[in-house]
């Protein structure tokens, strides 16, 4: 006689796949790394996704990770190697990850990612909620991150990559933008319009080439930002276009854009080094009245641009625009002055004083600084083609 066996199924997933819902706090490790994932993937809302130095996350298709939760995704750096998290994919379109509102606490540091859109989907108001996330020590490339409240950018290689953050609605503290390095066809923009502590953007290394562009994406400016009421340092950035030859897809390229609300407050634009762009820096006004305060523009070096100053200004916002201590390649005020316009090209040009001049580049040291009355001292008016 034979006995009947009763076999019950089980559903067994494997510690390495990741797809559906994370409804509790989930640590990877690199006993089970490379981890796949095979499917749409959900943090929930109050649960955390760590991610260990040495994982690999490979997803493996059209899948999009949606953070509701969090994601802390941290590597390490030893003296003899980086030990990243890497973060991979085998599709031919960028894999979105998107934070979910209320997702406030996300870490990337010394993280790999190529091909990624990390973007935020907010109800309402884009931006709206502060602090999504760090992004530290990493290496992007072929990415774009796009509609994020980042408190802390800083010491990334970026390649091939768009950046857009916002500090909107209810983001508050420091913000630093730090010691990057940007190649390829990259760029940042900030989009700032609350009460920040501050906003710094300081030694960073910028230097883009458009020549080959293959990214997806036109890039207008190597940096913008656009400011109200938030006291801002931008200080001791190389901003360089290594492809002077070509321009934007769309429009003339940018070194540097300054966009001023009415109400702005302390912004200090000092010790930059601005090269061979069509553009080397724009500043402009939403509308037609003046701002509240405008930005001290002192010791940067103009070197090599078409057009080293570009306004909006007119003489009814702005009787005069004072640009003194700033080094723009040359001693001689009518090739200075050619170099100045305002985005009409008219002689409607506030007055722009760029008495003192620095007479030579400013090099970090006081000895580059003007000591005495020796240097030239010109009030440039408005003139046609000025």
């Amino acid at each position: 006689q034979r006995s009947a066996l009763a076999f019950a199924r089980i559903n067994y997933t494997p510690p390495n796949i990741l797809s559906g819902t994370i409804d509790q706090n989930l640590t990877l490790t690199t006993v089970n790394s490379p981890y796949s994932v095979n499917d749409n993937l959900v943090i929930n809302s109050g649960v955390t996704l760590t991610i260990e130095a040495g994982v690999e996350v490979q997803v493996n298709g059209d899948y999009q990770i949606q953070v509701s939760g969090n994601i802390h995704a941290t590597g390490n750096q030893t003296s003899s190697q980086t030990n990243w998290v890497r973060f991979s994919h085998n599709n031919n379109s960028k894999i979105k990850i998107s934070f979910q509102n209320g997702s406030q606490n996300n870490l990337f540091d010394y993280c790999y990612l190529d091909g990624f859109h990390l973007t935020a989907e907010l109800p309402g108001a884009m931006f709206s909620n502060a602090k999504f996330i760090q992004i530290t020590n990493s290496n992007l490339e072929n990415s774009l991150i796009h509609e994020l409240t980042c408190s802390n950018l800083t010491g990334n290689q970026i390649k091939n990559t768009k950046i857009l953050l916002g500090f909107l609605g209810g983001a508050s503290g420091d913000q630093a933008v730090y010691q990057n390095q940007l190649r390829g066809s990259s760029s940042i923009e900030i989009r700032v319009s609350s009460a920040l502590s501050s906003l710094d953007i300081q030694h960073n290394d910028i230097q883009i080439d458009t020549s080959n562009n293959t990214t997806g994406f036109d890039v207008q400016h190597a940096l913008s930002v656009h400011l109200s009421n938030v006291p801002t340092i931008i200080s001791n950035n190389l901003i360089k276009n290594l492809s002077p030859g070509s321009q934007s897809l769309t429009s003339v390229l940018k070194g540097m854009s300054l966009g001023l609300g009415l109400n702005t407050s302390s912004i200090i634009i000092e010790k930059n080094t601005i090269q061979d762009f069509s553009r080397g820096l724009e500043e402009y006004l939403p509308g037609s009245d003046a701002p509240s305060a405008l930005p001290v523009i002192r010791y940067n070096n103009f070197i090599g641009n078409t057009i080293n100053y570009f306004t909006n200004y007119q003489r009814s916002d702005l009787a005069s625009r004072d640009l003194g201590y700033n080094w723009w390649n040359t001693l001689n005020a009518g090739v200075i002055t050619d170099t100045i316009h305002d985005f009409n090209h008219s002689p409607q040009l506030s007055s722009i004083n760029f008495s003192p001049l620095l007479t030579q580049a400013y090099d970090g040291t006081p000895a580059s600084i003007p000591q005495g009355p020796n240097n030239p001292k010109l009030v440039i008016t408005g003139q046609s083609g000025s």
